[in-house]
Order: structure tokens, then sequence, then C-alpha cells
């Protein structure tokens, strides 16, 4: 990707970001407010298999007036899709449907700037070395904070990894 696709929206890194780590029982979310946060902070866990999941999800979007969202996706560490690759990009694809059917129902313009794609391989590993070298987590890995502190780590990648960053340097 390059860069010139993040300067397409005028206040890119000055808006609020939501990283999202999907998983077949829980999703871990991340939040980001420029100016605001010093770094991405742990925000919530969704039970992904609750019937209102995506309620839910809409109304964090909308309460923490997000504008991009970050999803990490999976990979093989060769680079290869896997199954839960898959599945990401299919949640992926019925959030955008949701957060659309949701402006169309409530007649507002669509609030999500962008989704973007974050690869997340060897975020777990990240997410458990993290956890047994810190005293929040009192040296443990933590099986009911491991999907958010994923997300956090995800949505930390994405803006490092990126040239106009606040987080470069940090």
């Amino acid at each position: 990707v390059s860069q010139s696709r993040y300067l397409l929206h005028k206040n890119f890194f000055m808006s609020h970001y939501l990283g999202i780590d999907f998983g077949t029982k829980f999703t871990g979310l991340s939040i980001y407010r420029h100016k605001s946060d010093p770094f991405p902070l742990g925000f919530s866990r969704l039970q992904t298999t609750d019937k209102n999941f995506y309620e839910k999800l809409i109304h964090v979007l909308l309460q923490e007036n997000i504008d991009y969202i970050v999803l990490g996706i999976p990979h093989f560490t060769d680079g290869k899709p896997n199954v839960m690759t898959k599945r990401v990009l299919k949640f992926k694809t019925e959030l955008i449907r949701f957060i659309e059917l949701y402006c169309q129902a409530k007649k507002r313009e669509m609030f999500i700037k962008e989704i973007f794609e974050q690869d997340e391989t060897l975020t777990t590993f990240e997410t458990e070395s993290r956890m047994e070298s810190s005293p929040l987590y009192n040296y443990k890995i933590d099986i009911n904070k491991i999907d958010v502190l994923s997300a956090q780590i995800i949505l930390e990648d994405f803006l490092k990894n990126h040239p106009q960053s606040p987080l470069i340097g940090k």
C-alpha cells in the first residue's frame, strides 16, 4: 500500500481508530484517539457468538466517534492465508454490510472512512510475551485479556508502520 493512499483523508492521523482482533469466540477491541491517547489502549472484548454482536460493535463505533477501523488479518508465517484469514475477511464484508444497513436505516452518511487490513502474523506470540513480562497481567497469560491486548498490538503495528503516524519514534 502506497503512502498516497493514506493521504486521501485530510485528517487521517488526527482521527479516532478502532483496532479489531476478530476471533471465533471473542473479539478484542482497542482504541486510539489522536492528541488524546499517548498510544493505542485496550478497550473492550465482545463475545463474537452473541446474537447482538454487530449491534454492539456499531454502538462502540458511534460512541467513540471512530473514523477508521484496523482489522487484524492472520496468515501463516510464510505469508499464505490460513482458515482464519477467510473467516476474518468474511467478517469484514459482513461488518461493512451492517454499517451500511445501519446508515440507511438511520438516514445518515457513512461514518467509517475506511477499514484497513493489518497483518497480525505472530501477534499472539507478542501478546503472550508482553503478558508474561508485565505486572499488569501478574506476569501470566490471561486468556480473558488476550484478545484486547492483541487488538492493541494490531493497532500499534498499523500506526507505527505509516510515515505520517503520530506514533513514529515512540
